[in-house]
């Protein structure tokens, strides 16, 4: 078992070093650029649109100055609905990594990684349901 959670734990972080700082950043010859993301929800773009924008005024040594962002709710189910299932499959997933990480014994541990598995497994199933606009200018 700690063999697979070194694996997992792993794949996580190698991820990481794979990205691209700036791979959303759709330059405008105007001087104006956009970023579009995709996301679960209405405040998480932000983060992110900032830190890519960040990067690509800094290859230039300028700054980052935003004109003007959005959210559009863009999924086929209702808003409310949406939001209803990612909070439940962020519940089981979480549930099930605490149950596997806490648990003595391996049927503990099989029960929480089937449950975090399957709250994955829903949570992408689902989907982003938010298109994040950002739009700024690096002087």
């Amino acid at each position: 078992m700690q063999f697979i959670r070194i694996i997992v734990i792993g794949s996580f972080l190698s991820g990481c070093s794979f990205w691209n700082h700036h791979q959303d950043v759709r330059p405008g010859a105007s001087g104006t650029h956009t970023i579009i993301l995709n996301t679960d929800d209405r405040t998480s773009g932000y983060r992110e649109a900032k830190f890519q924008a960040d990067n690509f005024c800094g290859k230039q040594h300028k700054t980052t100055y935003i004109l003007s962002e959005e959210y559009h709710y863009t999924g086929t189910m209702s808003e409310s609905d949406y939001l209803a299932l990612k909070a439940a499959a962020k519940v089981a997933r979480n549930v099930g990594q605490t149950v596997w990480a806490l648990s003595k014994d391996e049927e503990g541990e099989d029960t929480g990684m089937a449950t975090a598995a399957g709250g994955a497994i829903a949570d992408d199933a689902i989907g982003s349901g938010y298109k994040y606009t950002v739009k700024f200018q690096c002087q």
